[in-house]
């Protein structure tokens, strides 16, 4: 006889949604403000350029 893991899946799902029920807290997170890193972060003028040939190497193994 072969198993339906779908009805399986559903019915255990089910059993951990009533064992759980009325237990389950959310926190609220604070999320990170727009523009908290300004002028914490600094881009080198020669981003453009390419690496040295020992880095090339490294991505290349």
């Amino acid at each position: 006889m072969k198993r339906d893991i779908c009805s399986e899946l559903m019915n255990g799902l089910e059993a951990l949604a009533k064992e759980r029920k009325g237990k389950v807290t959310l926190k609220k997170t604070r999320a990170q403000r727009i523009g908290t890193m300004k002028g914490k972060l600094t881009l080198p003028n020669d981003i453009d350029t390419s690496l040295p040939e020992d880095v090339l190497d490294i991505f290349e193994r």
